[in-house]
């Protein structure tokens, strides 16, 4: 397991309609990474150095949470520097809070816990992106300033 830490560069909230029918809203964020250990990719260039993508979604009232993943992590490569991509299913009442945070400010802080990397022996980790192009998610935690008073 690794932890990956990021600042929020920006956040945007989408609202989808298809026909007649409200789709949920979504949470779409754009990312730095600002901390975690060095990741080197199969095509040998370095996980920092992706442009990064959250996307986060309200789950289903009634949806089975035993046994979930947060979400998912994947790798697509484009550009220089190739792009990932972190999908983020929270439970309704929790991304309605989430949704009330970030339209109060953004987050300052947003960690990811991952499996699936393999450790090299010079500390570093290796990410088998040929192999293994999505990671599962296992924690996410989402780190909010709070207003502070005056004394």
């Amino acid at each position: 397991m690794a932890a990956l830490t990021f600042e929020t560069r920006e956040a945007l909230l989408r609202l989808e309609q298809s026909g007649n029918e409200d789709g949920a809203p979504v949470i779409t964020l754009k990312l730095g990474l600002s901390t975690s250990p060095t990741v080197y990719l199969s095509n040998g260039k370095l996980l920092q150095n992706a442009k990064w993508t959250m996307v986060v979604r309200g789950r289903a009232p009634g949806a089975d949470d035993a046994q979930r993943a947060a979400g998912s992590l994947s790798y697509a490569e484009t550009g220089n520097n190739g792009e990932c991509l972190v999908q983020i299913e929270e439970k309704a009442s929790r991304f309605a809070d989430l949704l009330a945070m970030f339209k109060g400010g953004h987050a300052s802080e947003i960690t990811l816990v991952i499996e699936g990397l393999q450790q090299r022996d010079d500390y570093s980790s290796q990410w088998d992106t040929q192999g293994t192009p999505t990671l599962a998610v296992l924690n996410v935690g989402f780190e909010f300033p709070l207003p502070q008073s005056e004394a």
